[in-house]
């Protein structure tokens, strides 16, 4: 990244190179030989520099040209695809605001970063949570949606069906998905830092963490299956078993659930020690049978910290060791051997693979339907039921949930089981829930407003609200923030390059 970036700074250098300051009508202005000012973007020059005479005319000169380039608001079919009144359409942006179709902006912020922006200050919880949300949902968006990627497809084909040629299947079905991937690639948007990196060769993405992949619903599936029948059991030896049986049924299929096909939980097959013979193995499989020394771990743990691996002679003996201790297992240089462990004898590769430790914690990524929230009464045991999965430590179902409780009850009654960086997790789970929620109940507050009003005007607050306001503008004027600071700002910015 750090050479991407250098390499982006020599270019502009380079350009800036070309252009000069030259006085005009008693203002600065960049000149070009034959090039007009005009036609210039300025997010492609360096903002003014702070030690050159005349800065402060230079700056308030540049930030006029990045308003009016940048941070104009310029309307297009966007604005008014939420609009049900064509003829009398407005902009879903809220535009115009306070000054025509220009947002609000900072003059450092967007003098320094040079591209458009939109300044907002965040009043309450709910708004934060908002923005985060739209902020990150924002920036790991697919370039093209499904609709535009199918229609972009479909018109590739039929282009291809409409020429007719002598040409062979193969060179044929060639041509055809270069045609749909070109018409594809046509279509995304590039910024500046992605073209650098695919121009270096660095890669198309960049990350600190690494993955791994958890159906979580098939796992799920498994569990449910099995209490199912040690309900059945419990019932049948009570003589109250009709009338109890029927508060202990499945309840907690939802409507992401409703595909069977898709919540089936998958095997990969490979050799067992016998290489005749093929096995079913799972993520499920390795952690039922992992080592009585990781008995205490629960699965999340379990995945972001171990892994299965062919084992040879020396990764037995350190795994069949009575006590592992790092400074042992040492091979006397370099980094210490990484812990290994035996699976039990049930599991189906228990003689060619084991369990190790990895050098480094990864982060799994849940697949599948995703975990309610926790505050929806409906899917209250799909909620619990994937808690007790993730984060409670198990080797059987009659550890998580017994034959005459729910699965509410059964959290509940083994809360303590739940480690305090697991409990974290589910706090995150449940605030993801939150953000989301709150961004979609201001979004739709937006679309209301442009379908109700012929014009749009900034929200005006409560009584309550505008006393909150006027309480904090006041104490940021007595500590003099105003006078000798420049306040902390939380703002939302969109770079387009």
């Amino acid at each position: 990244m750090l050479r991407a970036l250098a390499t982006a700074d020599n270019v502009v250098a380079d350009v800036m190179g070309r252009f000069q300051y030259v006085h005009i009508n008693n203002s600065h202005i960049l000149h070009l030989a034959n090039v007009s000012i005009d036609k210039l973007s300025p997010s492609i020059l360096r903002a003014p520099d702070p030690f050159r005479m005349g800065f402060q005319h230079i700056k308030i000169q540049d930030i006029k040209w990045l308003v009016t380039q940048l941070n104009t608001h310029k309307h297009t079919s966007t604005c008014y695809k939420y609009a049900k009144n064509m003829e009398r359409k407005t902009c879903r942006m809220r535009m115009p605001r306070s000054h025509p179709l220009i947002n609000n902006f900072n003059q450092y912020l967007i003098c320094a970063c040079r591209c458009n922006m939109d300044i907002k200050f965040i009043w309450s919880g709910t708004d934060a949570k908002a923005l985060v949300y739209y902020c990150t949902d924002y920036i790991t968006k697919t370039n093209l949606s499904f609709h535009d990627t199918f229609s972009l497809v479909q018109k590739a084909i039929e282009t291809s069906d409409n020429q007719s040629t002598s040409e062979n299947s193969i060179e044929k079905a060639r041509k055809l998905v270069l045609r749909c991937y070109n018409s594809l690639a046509s279509q995304q948007e590039l910024s500046g830092t992605q073209v650098i990196a695919y121009l270096m060769d660095s890669g198309d993405h960049y990350t600190g963490h690494t993955f791994v992949n958890i159906f979580l619903i098939g796992i799920e599936r498994y569990l449910q299956n099995e209490l199912n029948q040690v309900k059945t059991t419990f019932t049948s030896s009570l003589t109250t078993a009709p009338a109890l049986n029927s508060d202990l049924s499945d309840t907690t299929i939802d409507e992401e659930e409703q595909n069977a096909s898709a919540i089936e939980e998958q095997f990969l097959v490979e050799h067992s020690s016998d290489r005749q013979k093929l096995v079913l193995v799972n993520l499920r499989v390795d952690y039922q049978n992992r080592f009585v020394a990781l008995e205490s771990i629960c699965v999340y743990e379990f995945v972001s910290h171990f892994s299965r691996k062919s084992f040879n002679d020396k990764d037995r003996e350190i795994a069949n060791r009575s006590s592992y201790d790092a400074a042992q297992t040492s091979s006397g240089s370099g980094r210490p051997l990484q812990e290994r462990h035996t699976f039990m004898a049930e599991h189906p590769q228990e003689k060619s693979h084991g369990i190790i430790k990895r050098t480094a914690p990864i982060i799994p990524v849940l697949i599948g339907p995703q975990i309610p929230r926790q505050d929806r009464e409906e899917t209250q045991e799909r909620y619990n039921r994937a808690i007790a999965t993730l984060f409670i430590p198990w080797r059987s179902v009659r550890d998580l949930c017994d034959g005459n409780q729910n699965w509410n009850d059964a959290v509940s009654a083994r809360r303590q089981n739940i480690s305090v960086q697991s409990q974290k997790i589910i706090d995150n789970i449940q605030l993801l829930h939150e953000c989301k929620t709150d961004r979609d109940a201001h979004l739709q507050q937006i679309i209301a407003n442009t379908q109700s009003n012929d014009q749009i005007e900034p929200r005006l607050s409560s009584e309550k609200e505008q006393h909150y306001q006027n309480e904090v503008i006041r104490c940021l004027k007595e500590v003099g923030r105003f006078s000798s600071h420049i306040g902390t700002i939380i703002f939302k910015m969109k770079c387009y390059y």
